[in-house]
Protein backbone atom coordinates (compact mmCIF):
# COMPACT_ATOMS: atom_id res chain seq x y z
CA UNK A 1 0.00 0.00 0.00
CA UNK A 2 1.48 3.17 -1.11
CA UNK A 3 1.47 6.05 1.53
CA UNK A 4 -1.46 8.51 0.03
CA UNK A 5 -3.86 5.55 0.19
CA UNK A 6 -2.66 4.20 3.93
CA UNK A 7 -3.12 7.93 4.84
CA UNK A 8 -6.45 8.22 3.41
CA UNK A 9 -7.24 4.67 5.04
CA UNK A 10 -6.16 6.32 8.40
CA UNK A 11 -8.33 9.19 7.76
CA UNK A 12 -11.23 7.10 7.14
CA UNK A 13 -10.36 4.52 10.53
CA UNK A 14 -10.54 7.45 12.96
CA UNK A 15 -13.04 10.39 11.29
CA UNK A 16 -16.00 9.22 13.63
CA UNK A 17 -13.94 9.37 16.81
CA UNK A 18 -12.63 12.58 15.80
CA UNK A 19 -15.57 14.21 14.56
CA UNK A 20 -17.42 12.91 18.41
CA UNK A 21 -14.12 14.55 20.37
CA UNK A 22 -14.32 17.75 18.39
CA UNK A 23 -18.02 18.47 17.25
CA UNK A 24 -18.43 20.30 20.88
CA UNK A 25 -15.31 22.30 20.83
CA UNK A 26 -15.67 26.20 19.86
CA UNK A 27 -11.85 27.10 18.98
CA UNK A 28 -11.48 31.09 20.08
CA UNK A 29 -9.26 31.22 16.70
CA UNK A 30 -12.40 30.82 14.41
CA UNK A 31 -13.72 33.51 15.78
CA UNK A 32 -10.83 35.54 15.36
CA UNK A 33 -10.54 34.28 11.94
CA UNK A 34 -14.07 35.07 11.11
CA UNK A 35 -13.96 38.39 12.77
CA UNK A 36 -11.17 39.31 9.68
CA UNK A 37 -13.29 38.29 7.02
CA UNK A 38 -14.41 40.99 4.29
CA UNK A 39 -17.74 40.73 2.79
CA UNK A 40 -18.12 37.99 0.21
CA UNK A 41 -14.24 36.59 1.33
CA UNK A 42 -13.50 32.99 -0.04
CA UNK A 43 -11.95 30.25 2.11
CA UNK A 44 -10.14 27.18 1.46
CA UNK A 45 -10.58 24.23 4.40
CA UNK A 46 -7.81 22.07 3.14
CA UNK A 47 -8.51 18.81 5.08
CA UNK A 48 -11.50 19.73 6.52
CA UNK A 49 -11.85 16.85 9.02
CA UNK A 50 -14.83 17.03 10.54
CA UNK A 51 -16.43 19.76 8.90
CA UNK A 52 -16.56 21.65 11.89
CA UNK A 53 -14.82 24.90 11.26
CA UNK A 54 -16.45 24.53 7.47
CA UNK A 55 -19.96 24.83 9.41
CA UNK A 56 -18.73 28.37 10.90
CA UNK A 57 -17.17 29.35 7.48
CA UNK A 58 -20.30 28.90 5.44
CA UNK A 59 -22.63 31.40 7.13
CA UNK A 60 -19.72 34.17 6.73
CA UNK A 61 -18.11 33.32 3.66
CA UNK A 62 -17.73 30.90 0.27
CA UNK A 63 -16.47 27.90 1.33
CA UNK A 64 -15.04 25.31 -0.88
CA UNK A 65 -13.80 22.25 1.31
CA UNK A 66 -10.61 19.99 0.43
CA UNK A 67 -10.53 16.18 1.26
CA UNK A 68 -8.21 13.33 0.45
CA UNK A 69 -11.08 10.89 1.26
CA UNK A 70 -13.22 10.22 -1.88
CA UNK A 71 -15.80 9.40 0.85
CA UNK A 72 -16.06 12.53 2.09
Amino acid sequence: MDKVQKTIESYDNTVAEYADKVSGLQPAEIHQFLALLTEHAHILDVGCGSGRDAAHFIHRAALLQASISPHR
